[in-house]
């Protein structure tokens, strides 16, 4: 009887209809929000690099424009990011590039929500999934090279470990070549053979200690070479930069001198009602309250109807 008055929720968060609504509500907020005035201070800079790349045809290794650090070495970890910055300004001025930004972030959406239905999710349920991660990471929507890293973990984390590829070679080297493109856009890519790596060592532990016997739909067919092959490829693909090494101290360092006073470290109970915060925050978390809401109340409603 328990299951039977349950059924009403599970036909609401199967509803095609509902989960349309509240995707489109999404996208159209997030990218009415991504086309606002740009406000990240960092903004300037970023695209001041990408004109001085473009018009020097090099990577600078020192710093070209702050006085009291001429000179200086300076790790250039978004380099690409900042050239493509620069060029969507020259092509379509700062609005043209906030359309572009707009797009990035309604990209971001979708394209979780796909692989939220991928994963056989309930349409309703993944639409207000890619809303909880709207809410949460809002913080880390700027105009700044960061909003490419989010796009590359959402398809790269996506086709990795939920779509888990049989890694045949060309795959392997599709994933290892868009690692090297990651890396040059912004140096958030470090996270993703870190976990390439336990990953394999996880799975390679199971399968040596008999828990487990791999599957046909596990990342690789769970084949421990497959597996081994692209974390090592991965791995060595985050050096395939202006960087090299001195990438991986460089994340270590910046998070340190970031860690509780940038806006991208921020713990959640602090971001909402941050005075410089990314105009996501308040406007994501009540519409994420208000969907939540509304589903709850018309889920009573049928639950209610079934029952009587």
């Amino acid at each position: 009887t328990g299951r039977a008055g349950l059924a009403p929720i599970g036909r609401l968060a199967d509803h095609w209809a509902l989960g349309l609504v509240l995707l489109l509500g999404i996208l159209a907020v997030v990218g009415y929000q991504g086309m606002l005035p740009i406000r990240n201070p960092d903004f300037g800079w970023h695209v001041a690099l990408g004109r001085w790349m473009v018009e020097h045809h090099a990577i600078p290794a020192t710093e070209p424009f702050t006085h009291t650090a001429a000179g200086k070495p300076v790790v250039m970890a978004e380099w690409l990011s900042e050239v493509l910055f620069y060029l969507a300004v020259r092509a379509g001025g700062y609005l043209g590039l906030r359309w572009a930004y707009a797009a990035v972030v309604v990209g971001i959406v979708a394209i979780l929500f796909a692989w939220l239905r991928y994963e056989k999710v309930p349409p309703a349920l993944a639409a207000l999934g890619a809303l909880a991660y709207i809410a949460v990471a809002q913080p880390r929507f700027q105009q700044r090279p960061l909003i490419l890293d989010l796009l590359a973990q959402v398809v790269m984390y996506g086709y990795v470990f939920v779509r888990r590829p049989a890694l045949t070679p060309r795959q392997i080297v599709a994933i290892t070549l868009a690692t090297v493109l990651w890396v040059n856009l912004h140096g958030g890519v470090t996270i993703f053979p870190t976990l390439l790596v336990l990953y394999t060592a996880v799975e390679a532990l199971q399968q040596w200690l008999g828990w487990r016997r791999p599957e046909a739909t596990d990342l690789g067919g769970g084949d421990l070479r497959r597996l081994a092959t692209l974390a090592l490829l991965v791995s060595l693909a985050i050096f395939v930069s202006p960087n090299h090494v001195r990438l991986v101290s460089y994340v270590l360092e910046t998070q340190e001198m970031n860690s509780g006073r940038s806006l991208e470290w921020l713990p959640m109970t602090r971001m909402w009602g941050h005075p410089t915060m990314t105009p996501f925050a308040v406007e994501s978390f009540w519409l994420l309250l208000a969907a939540t809401a509304v589903t709850a109340v018309v889920t009573a409603g049928r639950y209610s109807l079934a029952l009587l």
